[in-house]
């Protein structure tokens, strides 16, 4: 971010019962233009080839890491469990807004598949529902991006993509060409020099693996 974007607070904020507050309504100023902004560029070229980079934090980690438990726990929002089969089968971008209301909806190729989702707990179950649409009810990967948009009071303004998490070898349930798909996928967001990545690792996982 230039210096022309960097947020100052003055003296002032000292006086104020909870100053804290005071530089998160400055930050969320700042920043939600620039996502919002950013969200408007993403729906424009989700469909067409282009080597437009936006910034983007990336969640990778094997199958089974924990990559749905730590979105939970930064989001509040609930994401589909599959047990011993696969959760993500399709890069998840969630966006998480701020906002004194609650709304939640699902979007895919620039279109509202589900809209008015009644609560948190209710959007891992329309998320599986999608998955399964996309991939035809198999362990398969779809490279299709399924769109999470969610606004409430206590939510950051920030934007997470989560990605089918990486597997070595494929079960017998599971589509035999998912493991080359699931590179590809993150190598195409490695590839991408605006992009952060948050690496989800099990803390029983040996340091050298």
């Amino acid at each position: 971010m230039s210096t022309r974007n960097r947020i100052s607070t003055s003296s002032a904020s000292s006086k104020i019962e909870h100053p804290e507050l005071a530089l998160n309504e400055s930050y969320d100023e700042a920043i939600i233009p620039l996502l919002t902004t950013i969200d408007k560029i993403r729906n424009r070229i989700a469909d067409i080839d282009t080597t437009i980079d936006l910034p983007a934090i990336v969640v990778i980690g094997e199958q089974s890491s924990g990559k749905s438990s730590v979105l939970e726990a930064l989001s509040g929002i609930s994401l589909p469990r599959g047990g011993q089969h696969m959760t993500t089968k399709c890069p998840l971008e969630l966006r998480m807004r701020r906002a004194s209301t609650w709304h939640a909806s699902l979007e895919c190729s620039g279109r509202i598949i589900r809209d008015n989702i009644p609560t948190a707990h209710d959007i891992g179950q329309h998320i599986n529902t999608e998955q399964n649409r996309l991939t035809n009810n198999r362990d398969q990967i779809s490279k299709q991006v399924l769109l999470v948009n969610v606004e409430a009071s206590w939510l950051p303004n920030l934007t997470l993509i989560d990605l089918p998490g990486i597997i070595q070898v494929t079960s017998r349930q599971q589509d035999s060409g998912s493991v080359d798909i699931i590179q590809e996928l993150i190598q195409d967001y490695l590839d991408r020099p605006s992009t952060i990545i948050l690496a989800i690792i099990q803390a029983c996982n040996d340091i050298e693996t």
